[in-house]
């Protein structure tokens, strides 16, 4: 029987509430089109740049997730969890989070202008950067509290409009000066255009602070003492790559495997992000009825290794074709041999991506824990060394090694196949 994320969203109805399938395919189609345009936007940005120019983009970057290493610590699940109906819960999170936001830019501006971390081009993007960690950190409260309203259709046409602006700024600052300032720019530009929309359309509300001790006890008690060590190993392991390749490759190779990322994200993304929030749902309504769990992982588990396996096969027949005309032949001929390298991760990220989904549904946070730790020794192990002999091509195969070391670590934690409980 075929297994497609319509026919998925179709047996989970009878289980979710009426509103949740209509919910996840507006999600899944904004993604869609969200992902279109970003597509369009690195084809843009790759033609008008060189390697070296996302060299620099890749390090802005990994300068902001450092800044903001301790902006998020639980605080966004401590809100997602909360089923009341009480406003000071969102505003107490949009008072920490701008805290937070604000504190992650001051560290950004004295690493970089003070300190003098990084290159020194990096100058030229800080207060951009400063000025995205400020508005991520203000506008991420509207977003939760409209989707745990289910407004997925209006996020989605949010999103649409917002990559719009950036990509309008991106081809004005492309053709004024071609640096990776441009990129940095688009980034403001579109959370700025998101934040304004979400505003107005109520999410002023949220922008009032909130501080009693019922509220610190919720967050800090509560959730924050065992939110806090994933939190900061997800970021960790994030950024790893990024780190390796800057400290130990050059800018024209970290630049190369930063396009070749951006890419790789559209067959990863279509593999499982279109399903994820029903699988997520649908787990955790299952997890009482061991033989409808099972079943719901067996399914999802064939559709996305079926969906990976198509998408790469694609992509290996029509890289030929399309991306000397997409990118030009220069570019062309540099990422192949990186899209090689990548098939293993391209294979095995979907599936351990929806084994952390799995486990994330039935409430397992410590396993989650552990499979970050897996993941982050395994990168440090094999990452260093294999970036020393390969560079950027390097860095995918010790990805691939470090997701096949999750892999094996995820199925000794499935033991629900057997006896329908995970451990």
């Amino acid at each position: 029987m075929r297994c497609t994320p319509f026919l998925l969203i179709e047996r989970l109805s009878g289980l979710l509430s009426s509103k949740t399938p209509r919910a996840i395919l507006h999600y899944a189609g904004g993604s869609i089109v969200c992902q279109f345009l970003r597509l369009l936007a690195v084809v843009i940005s790759t033609r008008a740049l060189a390697p070296a120019e996302f060299g620099l983009f890749a390090l802005a970057v990994l300068a902001m997730n450092a800044s903001a290493l301790f902006r998020e610590w639980g605080q966004s699940v401590a809100l997602y969890a909360y089923a009341g109906t009480d406003l000071r819960y969102a505003r107490f999170h949009w008072f920490v989070s701008i805290l937070g936001g604000l504190a992650a830019a001051f560290f950004c501006f004295v690493g970089i202008s003070v300190l003098h971390i990084g290159p020194s081009q990096l100058t030229d993007a800080l207060p951009l950067l400063c000025l995205i960690l400020i508005a991520d950190a203000a506008f991420v409260t509207p977003v939760i509290m409209a989707q745990k309203s289910f407004r997925f259709r209006f996020l989605a046409v949010t999103d649409i409009i917002s990559i719009i602006g950036g990509l309008a700024y991106l081809f004005y600052a492309l053709r004024a000066e071609a640096t990776y300032v441009a990129l940095i720019g688009a980034r403001l530009v579109e959370a700025a255009i998101r934040g304004s929309i979400l505003s107005v359309s109520g999410g002023w509300k949220c922008y009032v602070p909130a501080w009693t001790k019922e509220l610190r006890d919720y967050f800090f008690i509560k959730f924050g003492r065992y939110t806090l060590p994933q939190c900061l190993l997800e970021s960790v392991s994030g950024n790893l790559d990024t780190l390796f390749l800057g400290t130990l490759g050059t800018p024209y190779q970290l630049g190369l495997y930063e396009r070749a990322q951006q890419f790789l994200r559209i067959p990863l993304s279509l593999s499982l992000n279109l399903v994820d929030k029903v699988a997520l749902v649908g787990f955790s309504e299952a997890q009482n009825n061991a033989p409808l769990l099972r079943n719901l992982f067996k399914r999802y588990l064939i559709g996305v290794g079926l969906t990976s396996l198509l998408l790469i096969i694609v992509l290996l027949v029509c890289y030929p074709f399309v991306f000397p005309m997409v990118v030009g032949i220069e570019w062309s001929d540099a990422m192949f041999p990186l899209f090689l390298f990548a098939i293993p991760m391209l294979v095995i990220k979907p599936i351990t991506w929806l084994m952390n989904i799995f486990f994330q549904g039935i409430g397992h946070a410590k396993v989650l824990l552990q499979s970050l730790v897996v993941f982050c020794i395994l990168n440090l192990l094999f990452g260093p060394p294999l970036v020393v002999f390969f560079k950027a091509e390097g860095m995918f195969l010790a990805l691939g090694i470090a997701y096949a070391g999750l892999l094996v670590w995820n199925l000794s934690k499935l033991r629900f196949m057997n006896n329908g409980k995970s451990n």
